[in-house]
């Protein structure tokens, strides 16, 4: 066995170059980032491969990220990179089957290196159908027999599975790509995941002999955690009760000081109080003194102003009586007989007024007037044609005849 070399062969730059087809990008870009990230197993490594040493990665694979316009011909940089590239990957689909691009790099490379160097791998689609919406090789491949890779997992009615596969469909590919035998590589592969699962099995027991140990820290550190946590609940209850202390300590001296200013304010509105009632009462007091003065006021003036009236009616009865005196000196008995009534009605009692009456009565029965003839208002009712005063209402309420 040789030294492994990752080294690329001489006027190269890529291990290989991708063709695809645009409407296949997720699938290339996964497969693409599984063949470049790949780690040849080390037992594989710098052996004498179909393609020379075998080498320790496949890094770098060449894959164009760029869509290409209809017709026309390859840029001057594809050209260069299939130039440099030792192999050529065609991810064979429907789609790349009727990609003019996928076909132009498949010739260029193949007239310069072979066939031997190309390496389809089939994603979908089938090969062997005649339906172009179902055929996946591009026809450069269909002229050549150049096997290919199989990603598909098809299982038929019959129990035939068609294809590798993602995982054999990759292997396969690889093989071809490293120039070993598929069993070959599929031993190492195995021989690599078997040391693979011992290591992860001896992680696996020094991470249960490491989880055991924790175990038990932290098993004591759960113990010391309670009881800090225990701790600290006790340490936050006397807190709880000492605040409660302090906040009923704070509540009670409220309340203290909160009676005492009510205390205060009580005896202030007490004493303003009986302040407004003393000054009530001395209002009152000094209201009734004024209202009898004002009484005594009201009782003297209505004793003046009935005296005031007495005598007014006195002096109009009186004035009454001295008119009725000279209508009857003057021989107008009928006016002065008016004159004494109205006086009388006035005043009564006013000498003027009888002496005036009894004139009256005089000058009636001289002219042949009885008392019967006239009513209770001095209305004479007796005979027309004897006695015919010019007013038949005599004067009433101290008014004077007319």
């Amino acid at each position: 066995m040789t030294t492994a070399t990752s080294d690329i062969g001489e006027g190269a730059r890529y291990r290989a170059f991708f063709s695809y087809a645009r409407a296949d990008g997720k699938l290339a870009a996964k497969l693409h980032r599984f063949l470049d990230s790949y780690k040849v197993p080390k037992a594989l490594q710098g052996m004498a491969g179909k393609r020379g040493p075998v080498p320790a990665t496949l890094h770098p694979i060449f894959r164009d990220r760029e869509d290409l316009a209809g017709g026309g011909e390859l840029g001057d940089r594809l050209r260069a990179a299939l130039e440099s590239s030792e192999a050529l990957i065609v991810l064979c689909t429907p789609h790349s089957a009727r990609s003019h691009w996928v076909d132009e790099e498949i010739r260029l490379f193949r007239a310069k290196n072979g066939n031997d160097a190309i390496f389809p791998v089939i994603g979908d689609g089938d090969p062997d159908s005649d339906d172009p919406d179902v055929q996946c090789m591009p026809p450069a491949l269909r002229e050549t027999s150049v096997l290919a890779a199989d990603l598909r997992d098809i299982r038929k009615e019959t129990g035939h599975i068609v294809g590798d596969g993602a995982a054999g469909g990759r292997q396969k590919l690889l093989a071809g790509l490293l120039g070993l035998d598929l069993d070959q590589l599929r031993r190492r592969e195995e021989a690599r995941r078997r040391r693979q699962m011992g290591a992860m099995a001896a992680a696996l027991v020094l991470f249960v002999g490491l989880a055991g140990v924790a175990t038990v820290l932290g098993f004591a550190a759960r113990s010391s955690a309670r009881e800090a946590e225990r701790q600290r609940v006790i340490a936050e209850q006397q807190a709880v009760r000492a605040q409660k202390g302090e906040a009923l300590a704070r509540q009670r001296a409220e309340a203290e000081a909160l009676a005492r200013s009510r205390e205060s304010a009580a005896r202030k509105l007490a004493d303003e109080q009986r302040r407004l009632a003393e000054q009530q009462r001395a209002l009152a007091l000094a209201n009734a003194a004024e209202a009898q003065r004002q009484a005594g006021i009201a009782r003297s003036n209505a004793a003046r102003a009935e005296a005031q009236y007495a005598r007014a009616q006195g002096a109009l009865a009186d004035s009454f009586a001295q008119r009725g005196l000279a209508a009857a000196d003057g021989g107008k008995t009928e006016l002065a007989l008016r004159y004494a009534l109205a006086g009388a009605q006035i005043s009564p009692a006013s000498t003027g007024s009888a002496a005036g009456l009894a004139r009256a009565a005089d000058e009636r029965a001289a002219a042949g007037c009885h008392d019967k003839d006239y009513d209770q208002f001095g209305r004479f009712s007796g005979d027309q044609s004897r006695w015919a005063p010019r007013d038949d209402v005599w004067p009433r309420q101290g008014r004077a005849p007319v």
